[in-house]
């Protein structure tokens, strides 16, 4: 926001009496362009440029309106757009059931659930090399579908811990909820998140990165912080009709 407000003299590209220099070098050649025909397009931009003084707020402005404008129409932006709101109605998340069924049901402590957060945060640095070392150079559809199918056997084992099968095995509550917390937090953010930061970086255009990466991981926490959550909340309160009492989530939570 701030560069709308630049004064026209800080804008200028040149001090008094600079002439810019043009060369047959550009920084935006297309493919199959060649250094003449990159020199040409340069030259006729340099001409489309306002006068010298006439630079400011409004053209700037309307600059990048029109940029954005632009680039919201884009396949490859609005598709990701209709994934997040597709998503965020489709998938929904019961976090706060999911916290009064640890602490109150399972007797997890709240020091416990702190360190059990903590894990899942190295878990996150764990993802990222993860990401790094096997996963970057692989295309992004292909990561995400992988993380669909994760996603299904991280819901099959929630809902085996929610029936307690785990005990029935001789696994403990703390042991499989750390040791789920642990390899699910990587995947999640080798899979997940750093796969959908890469795609924003590469379909984000030129001039107008910070609005539209802005924009675009806005979507994303629209989806995850609240579409997926209010879609979750409707689903416990009206359909499973689920309170936060012991003996209804004893009772219900394995439904969600």
């Amino acid at each position: 926001m701030a560069c709308f407000f630049l004064s026209a003299e800080a804008e200028r590209e040149y001090l008094e009496g600079e002439e810019p220099e043009l060369t047959e070098f550009s920084s935006e050649y297309h493919e199959g362009q060649t250094l003449s025909d990159a020199e040409v397009v340069r030259r006729r931009r340099e001409a489309e440029r306002p006068v010298r003084g006439e630079e400011g707020f409004w053209y700037n402005l309307k600059r990048n309106m029109a940029a954005i404008w632009w680039a919201l129409g884009r396949k490859e932006i609005y598709c990701v757009v209709i994934y997040f709101l597709v998503d965020g109605f489709t998938n929904p998340s019961f976090g706060d059931y999911s916290y009064f069924f640890l602490m109150n049901i399972i007797g997890v402590s709240k020091f416990m659930f702190a360190m059990i957060t903590l894990i899942g945060s190295i878990c996150s640095v764990i993802g990222v090399l993860l990401y790094e070392a096997f996963l970057k150079e692989t295309e992004v559809r292909t990561v995400l579908a992988w993380n669909v199918a994760l996603a299904v056997l991280a819901a099959w084992l929630n809902y085996c811990f929610a029936m307690r099968w785990n005990l029935e095995v001789g696994i403990s509550d703390y042991f499989f909820i750390i040791f789920t917390d642990v390899v699910f937090g990587a995947i999640t953010t080798a899979f997940g998140t750093l796969p959908l930061m890469a795609l924003f970086a590469k379909i984000t255009p030129r001039r107008i990165e910070g609005t539209i990466f802005a924009f675009l991981t806005g979507t994303s926490n629209l989806d995850a912080g609240v579409l997926q959550p209010m879609v979750g909340t409707f689903i416990a309160t009206q359909i499973v009709d689920i309170d936060k009492s012991d003996d209804s989530m004893r009772e219900k939570y394995p439904t969600l």
